[in-house]
């Protein structure tokens, strides 16, 4: 009825003597040559790199499925969903615990709806995860990146079961890191939200490797503490306010936790000798590369390191590392963790710019380089 109405109507704009067209049967939606001709744009690019990270991370996200059982209580059956996450070709995942394996039936279901029975490998009281085997699984882990050199201001891609709703993406910022949460620390602060059924879910950077596990978000935290018979309205504006808090676990610290376990390891971080500082210099404010004034001067270098060899030295301001301006201390190690294994290296000496060739070292994930 309504397109008879629509088409009433544009009749009355017709030439005496005209008809319009006869209308298809099935109405269609297609697109338009503008639309198909659209040219690129940053926020198109950015759609596909989303989009393709999806892709790529979708596979290592599973559900972890709890089938409670009565209890004497008169607590009916029940099922309890949280995420997982693949992190061994073993068939290891972690998820959020701990899980009452005594009291019902735990089973992991993949990508494609195929379910798999569990068994528990170990608990990590700190962060309440859980290693899980999930035999005959057969997904292969995700590529893992250390947290620690991602600056505040990074991309985080989530993916948890949000409330039942698999696989359901968020996109937010790092906005802080080296949180403390009751018992719970070095946690990463995001902007990504975190609701029920995200516990366990995986956080990635924006080069499609997983940094961190979800675990809670502030408002969740505050509903556990507070008692439901005191929730006046000042709890509840608080919790409202706190929507945008959640944290994550760094993946190091997984790795860490279960490492009597694990075949994973994090990509080594490059070792290039050198302890740096960041300073304030006004004089230098309103460069390209130093809009705020922050300088980063070489304090000391290593012997026997890549640094010395390359011809670094104590007084140096270093610019770019790898064709990347540096600012912070936080961009300089994400610049020499992304760099190729030569990266070139801009710096000012006694009020010259210099490019060195640097050679980097590797060095294990869990050793702790001055820079």
């Amino acid at each position: 009825m309504l397109l008879d109405l629509i088409l009433n109507l544009s009749q009355r704009d017709l030439p005496d003597g005209a008809e319009r067209p006869a209308p298809d049967k099935e109405f269609r939606l297609r697109p338009t040559a503008e639309q198909l001709l659209a040219p690129s744009s940053a926020l198109g690019a950015l759609e596909e790199e989303l989009q393709g990270l999806y892709r790529s991370l979708r596979p290592a996200l599973v559900q972890v499925r709890i089938r409670l059982q009565a209890t004497e209580n008169g607590l009916g059956a029940r099922e309890v969903l949280v995420s997982g996450i693949v992190i061994d070709r073993d068939d290891l995942l972690v998820a959020p615990g701990p899980i009452p394996w005594n009291e019902g039936r735990v089973m992991v279901v993949r990508f494609d709806g195929k379910e798999f029975a569990a068994s528990q490998v170990a608990e990590d009281a700190q962060y309440g995860l859980t290693l899980v085997h999930a035999p005959g699984l057969g997904i292969a882990p995700p590529p893992l990146g250390l947290c620690e050199v991602l600056p505040e201001g990074s991309l985080s891609l989530g993916i948890g079961n949000a409330y039942g709703m698999v696989a359901s993406l968020s996109f937010g910022l790092i906005a802080g890191k080296e949180r403390t949460l009751g018992g719970m620390r070095h946690l990463l602060q995001v902007t990504n939200s975190v609701n029920p059924g995200d516990g366990g879910g995986l956080l990635a950077d924006r080069q499609g490797q997983v940094i961190a596990v979800m675990l809670t978000s502030l408002a969740e935290v505050e509903r556990n503490q507070l008692d439901p018979a005191a929730q006046d309205q000042a709890a509840i504006r608080r919790r409202a306010f706190a929507q945008d808090v959640s944290f994550a676990v760094p993946i190091e610290r997984v790795l860490e936790a279960f490492a009597a376990h694990l075949t994973t390891t994090v990509r080594s971080r490059p070792q290039w000798g050198v302890v740096i500082t960041e300073e304030f210099d006004p004089r230098s404010a309103g460069g390209a590369a130093r809009r705020y004034g922050q300088v980063l001067v070489v304090q000391q270098v290593l012997p026997d390191t890549a640094a010395e060899r390359a011809g670094i030295a104590v007084g140096d301001r270093i610019l770019s590392f790898d064709g990347r301006p540096v600012e912070s201390l936080a961009c300089l190690r994400e610049a020499v963790y992304r760099a190729g294994p030569q990266p070139e290296v801009q710096l000012i000496r006694n009020g010259e710019v210099l490019r060195l060739r640097i050679e980097l070292d590797a060095v294990a994930a869990d050793a702790a380089p001055p820079h």
